[in-house]
């Protein structure tokens, strides 16, 4: 039997907190509940994407600011 995945988008979380082994997001609809001794062997991956997502945010504005400087 296929199950339709379900995909929650987060851009603005509201609260962290623990309880019992889990780290639970919440957010304005949903609550996300993460196993924390998953989450902490995830982190190093998940820290990677981040930093190359951040790299590449970095560039496109200093790229854009790069462009506005030579507009005259």
């Amino acid at each position: 039997m296929n199950k339709k995945r379900k995909i929650i988008y987060v851009h603005e979380t509201e609260s962290f907190s623990e309880n019992n082994g889990e780290l639970i997001i919440s957010g304005e609809n949903f609550d996300i509940i993460w196993n924390c001794e998953t989450l902490f062997t995830d982190l190093p991956l998940i820290m990677e994407l981040v930093l190359e997502s951040r790299e590449k945010t970095d560039q496109s504005v200093k790229e854009q600011l790069k462009k506005l400087s030579n507009v005259k």
